[in-house]
């Protein structure tokens, strides 16, 4: 709404009101001194019969601004995780470790989205293979070492049995290639982008 937000809206709107008002009480005030006594009596009313009127008309337009911002769509977001009580979808186990955690979110029905939590990003990629029918809107992991939510399409992904992910997948996540390279080394771990993880994965769990 051009840099305003809602609640600058209704602020302004309730000053607005409250400005109306004041203005009608020191116009009536100063007719009551200006305007002889017998049109005071006839005109007084007037204004309090107006008053209500315009009060009621700017409730309706705040009314109708708030409703306006809150029906806007809801953006895509990654699951509120509760570490130590959030289930993952996948496996039904408890979130416990930041580091390893994902989620994604899909699209229920136009502006509607739902987002589903993950313990171990092994674990999400087989939710998604599961469920092709799903619509998918956001995909998220962490990153390994500042443990932030980023996109897990532009994460460098290591994969190493070193790596003692919940569910043995083996995989940490990281936004930065050269630290991705630098934990690899360290690890005699391999580094993969977003769609060759999802194909190693897969092709893991075929040979199981």
């Amino acid at each position: 709404m051009h840099g305003s937000t809602c609640a600058e809206i209704f602020r302004k709107g309730t000053l607005m009101q409250g400005r109306f008002e004041d203005h009608n009480v020191a116009r009536s005030w100063a007719g009551f001194h200006d305007t002889p006594a017998s049109f005071y009596v006839v005109s007084r009313p007037s204004w309090i019969a107006i008053l209500p009127f315009w009060r009621a008309t700017v409730v309706l337009t705040l009314v109708l601004l708030l409703a306006a911002c809150s029906n806007k769509p809801a953006e895509p977001q990654p699951a509120d995780i509760r570490y130590g009580e959030t289930i993952c979808a996948e496996c039904g186990m408890i979130i416990s470790q930041p580091k390893y955690a994902s989620s994604f979110a899909y699209a229920e029905s136009e502006g509607r989205y739902k987002s589903l939590a993950f313990d171990d990003i092994g674990d999400m990629i087989t939710y998604m293979r599961k469920h092709p029918e799903l619509i998918l809107v956001g995909v998220w992991v962490h990153d390994y070492e500042t443990e932030e939510w980023i996109e897990a399409q532009s994460a460098i992904y290591v994969k190493s049995d070193a790596i003692r992910s919940p569910m043995g997948f083996g995989v940490a996540a990281f936004a930065d290639p050269a630290a991705a390279e630098r934990f690899a080394a360290e690890i005699n771990g391999v580094v993969l982008d977003w769609d060759h993880l999802r194909i190693e994965l897969a092709m893991a769990e075929h040979h199981h």
